[in-house]
């Protein structure tokens, strides 16, 4: 890797919140880990229930993050990291990831991302804290859109009232 390209892998971890407040030094401790990965449009990059053995980070291209029936549940854009909850979580992926398009990346595998964890415990509690504001961010956005669901539920249900004079569980 030349001094361009790691100055320019080296401001795009930076911008990635998991690696918030990473040293010089700890950043590129990183980046000697990684390994670069292509993916061809519609190619699937995690499966639904496979291990959780590696993040990436997305250098180009673009990611569909999707349920088991198919449903695309959000994008991943250039800059950001793709599976690093199941990683830290120990959980099997829980969705789908396919390129909508040539995709590049940067592979981080779990086992040496903990190899340089272990050795270096700054590094560790930072990412763990980044960590843990991501995974509270996201409980937040997954409580708000449930909310905004009950809501429809309590609406409809109004309606199906107001124009059948009978409840869901009437009409079975």
């Amino acid at each position: 890797m030349n001094d361009n390209e790691q100055l320019r892998l080296t401001k795009i971890v930076k911008k990635i919140r998991l690696f918030h407040g990473l040293t010089l030094p700890e950043i590129e401790s990183l980046l000697r880990i990684c390994s670069y990965r292509s993916y061809e449009q519609g190619q699937r990059v995690y499966a639904l229930g496979d291990s959780s053995d590696e993040l990436l980070i997305l250098l180009s291209g673009r990611l569909s993050i999707r349920s088991e029936a198919g449903d695309a549940l959000a994008n991943i854009e250039p800059g950001a990291p793709v599976g690093e909850m199941g990683v830290f979580t120990e959980q099997p992926r829980s969705a789908s990831v396919i390129a909508m398009e040539a995709a590049n990346g940067l592979r981080i595998s779990k086992k040496h991302l903990f190899r340089i964890l272990q050795t270096n415990k700054e590094m560790h509690f930072k990412i763990l804290q980044n960590l843990l504001c991501l995974l509270s961010r996201r409980l937040a956005e997954a409580n708000e859109a449930n909310a905004e669901h009950a809501e429809t539920i309590i609406h409809m249900q109004d309606l199906l009232v107001r124009y059948t004079g009978k409840t869901a569980g009437e009409l079975t």
